[in-house]
């Protein structure tokens, strides 16, 4: 996999988690989800 590929999918991959409601898995400090 390209590294540009790999970063797209991360993105796409923070996105939709983003839209779930889930903290971004690849920050460094993870975000506290309220439910």
């Amino acid at each position: 996999i390209e590294d540009a590929d790999a970063e797209k999918m991360e993105n796409t991959e923070r996105n939709i988690l983003a839209q779930l409601g889930y903290a971004d898995p690849y920050a460094e400090t993870p975000a506290p989800v309220e439910s």
